[in-house]
């Protein structure tokens, strides 16, 4: 532009608008440069390596566009291992509040013995030397210093509690798989979006480029189509990280591991936890 400025074939407007361009590409730059660094380390730590090890991305992640239920990710999120162990908790609570009430009341236990006494291994097998013996004793408790009763009340306490934590678990998973379903309708509106917008760029920037050589369009129309296409391909990476990053956060809610296909959560909401057909 500074060059056809000078041939009198650009307005000043003209070069002050393409040095503004240039001044404010150069800290985006750094700043993606920068990014992309810290990606790099974060990835490297990971991995649990040395942080400023070269890394090289050779992978590539479809986006996935298979539509769950809300129905679907609440029955296989109900098998979540976190919820899962919460809820046990509160069986293995009742379980020794049981014990401790049993405890206060009268029990009956019985012991046997048969067997053989002698002093000398051949008359083991003697008539005689064999014996038995059944006894049968009744405990009944009378004074047990409110121990089991203060047992109980701790139980029920405890039961009371771990309930109010599967509750409040409940609701945080339900809270989860509905920002993240909601998350992942926007990204994916978002992508859509960002694709029109690309082949939209991609276009305009082939037809300045045609009206450019045939000398109906100045050089500066031609970076600005440049620039619009550059815009619309960033937006467009962004818009693929976040769906790729929002359907990984619902797997994570619904208790699936990130690697699995989306596909697979219907199969597993349907199918029988316990294995059976």
């Amino acid at each position: 532009t500074r060059r056809r400025f000078l041939l009198e074939f650009a307005t000043p407007l003209d070069t002050l608008q393409a040095a503004v361009s240039l001044a404010n590409l150069q800290p985006e730059r750094r700043r993606r440069n920068f990014e992309l660094q810290r990606s790099a380390q974060d990835l490297n730590q990971l991995l649990g390596r040395d942080p400023l090890t070269p890394v090289s991305l050779i992978a590539t992640f479809p986006i996935e566009d298979e539509v769950i239920s809300r129905e679907e990710a609440m029955a296989l999120a109900a098998r979540r291992p976190d919820l899962v162990v919460q809820e046990a908790q509160s069986a293995i609570i009742e379980l020794q509040r049981g014990v401790a009430a049993a405890e206060r009341h009268p029990y009956l236990s019985a012991e046997g013995q048969w067997g053989f006494v002698t002093r000398d291994l051949s008359e083991l097998t003697n008539e005689g030397q064999d014996f038995w013996r059944v006894g049968l004793t009744l405990h009944i408790p009378i004074f047990t210093a409110l121990s089991p009763r203060g047992q109980i009340k701790e139980a029920e306490a405890q039961l009371l509690r771990n309930e109010a934590a599967v509750r409040k678990l409940r609701r945080e998973v339900e809270n989860e798989i509905v920002v993240a379903l909601g998350d992942l309708e926007i990204a994916r509106e978002n992508l859509a979006a960002a694709e029109l917008n690309m082949r939209q760029a991609e276009q305009a920037f082939t037809q300045v480029n045609l009206r450019y050589e045939l000398g109906k369009a100045d050089r500066l129309e031609v970076l600005n189509a440049q620039t619009a296409r550059f815009v619309a391909r960033t937006t467009l990476i962004e818009a693929r990280f976040e769906v790729l990053a929002t359907t990984a956060t619902l797997k994570r809610a619904v208790g699936v591991a990130p690697s699995r296909p989306l596909s697979v959560i219907p199969e597993l909401a349907q199918a029988n936890p316990d294995g059976d057909e």
